[in-house]
């Protein structure tokens, strides 16, 4: 029955997953709303009939999960009712529609329950796994189709062209799992075939379709971090410094640079997504100081699409484009308790981690949590392509941060990463 229960909550975390996702971007006819909120629901039914035992243990040992999982909810009931006041051509329905993706914060219970259920993280992982896969699969076929004879795949809303080659995001667990995947070959030495060719896959794709620029500098961000945070002996130290001078021979002898700085230019081809990008910083700015303390809540795109995405010109405001500040544009100060509190929590842990010993652990969840900040600047981890990462990694550092507690303590035989 264990089994059989963390099998179907898997699944159920999965579907959240991909409707936030829109499915990976190939299009549906289905509404995301109806199988992400039934989804939703149908993970916490599964955890009251089937989940007791291990919803007893985290009322009993994961006090900040409880806290945190309190905290965002009360935080989204209060902005979703002044968003109703505040709004009011928008009705229950059109308000829920503009805030249904930030109900996957409080997955992260489910999700803990889940890895409670086979007392490991491996299942989390693989599923992770899996949705890199399809992806990098999914943008090989795409493009082979497209340079045979013109044929998409991907909604045409999704696809893009940038320096003559198709461009084609590889979302997060995609990205995510480039990092991951460097980690288990560096640092675990794990050698394998499926690994080199995720990573490789992965890299390739980064760099010749994705073509992200914020994508790409928080990436390499995260793969120096791995490198510099690995234990020096005479060795390792000798190893970093030819890694680091490749890297950078290798970066040097590219175009990545000067496209990159290109890209932040206020003149020239990307000059438009740059200005784009200073206004919508400044206009959500505005936003949470006229509408302080709640922020401007959730305007429904329909009914008031001119208050969630305003204009100047040619230029356009989008809240994912500017990531922190955008979301305090729509969250006001209820950010500090959904977004801001779990970061220093995760920097208690990690201090904990080095702090005791279990150095490897500490390394992938540093990295994680520098691939977090680093990318708030554009692409924060709240948006809803983007939102599962929260509360997946905040309840498997929890649960590894609690295994660790209980193999000090002797009780256990330590967690899984």
């Amino acid at each position: 029955m264990k089994i059989k229960t963390s099998s179907m909550l898997l699944l159920c975390i999965a579907l959240c997953t991909i409707a936030l996702d829109d499915f990976f971007g190939i299009g549906t006819s289905m509404n995301n709303t109806y199988l992400f909120i039934g989804s939703f629901f149908l993970c916490f039914i599964l955890c009251v009939v089937h989940g007791q035992r291990q919803m007893a243990v985290i009322s009993h040992k994961y006090h900040f999960i409880i806290g945190y999982v309190i905290a965002i909810a009360l935080s989204f009931v209060v902005v979703f009712f002044y968003s109703l006041i505040n709004y009011p051509a928008q009705d229950i329905s059109a308000t829920i529609n503009s805030s249904y993706s930030y109900l996957a914060l409080l997955l992260v219970y489910p999700i803990l329950v889940l890895i409670l259920l086979r007392n490991h993280s491996k299942q989390i992982y693989r599923l992770l796994d899996i949705f890199a896969i399809v992806i990098y699969c999914l943008i090989l076929i795409q493009v082979f189709l497209y340079r045979t004879n013109g044929t998409l795949i991907f909604m045409e809303s999704v696809v893009r062209f940038r320096n003559e080659r198709l461009r084609l995001g590889i979302h997060f667990y995609g990205n995510l799992m480039i990092i991951y995947n460097f980690y288990k070959v560096y640092c675990k030495k794990e050698n394998t075939f499926f690994r080199w060719t995720l990573l490789t896959v992965g890299l390739f794709e980064l760099v010749f379709y994705q073509q992200t620029r914020a994508y790409t500098l928080v990436i390499l961000v995260c793969i120096f971090t791995i490198v510099l945070l690995e234990k020096n002996t005479k060795i390792v130290f000798i190893k970093k410094i030819i890694l680091i001078a490749l890297g950078i021979a290798i970066i040097s002898q590219t175009e990545l640079v000067s496209n990159f700085l290109q890209s932040l230019a206020t003149t020239g081809i990307e000059a438009g997504s740059t200005l784009g990008r200073q206004y919508a910083i400044g206009y959500y700015w505005s936003m949470f100081l006229s509408n302080f303390p709640f922020g401007m809540g959730f305007p429904n795109t329909d009914k008031y699409y001119f208050i969630l995405h305003n204009s100047i010109g040619s230029y356009v405001t989008y809240v994912d484009d500017v990531g922190i500040i955008g979301q305090l544009g729509v969250w006001g100060i209820f950010l500090i308790p959904i977004f801001v509190l779990p970061v220093i929590r995760w920097i208690h842990i990690l201090k904990e981690l080095k702090k005791h010993g279990n150095y490897d652990t500490f390394v992938w969840y540093c990295t994680v949590l520098v691939y977090i900040i680093v990318s708030s600047a554009t692409l924060v981890a709240l948006d809803s392509y983007r939102i599962m990462i929260m509360p997946i990694f905040i309840a498997l550092i929890e649960f590894e941060y609690r295994k660790f507690k209980e193999i000090e303590r002797g009780n256990d035989d330590g967690g899984v990463l």
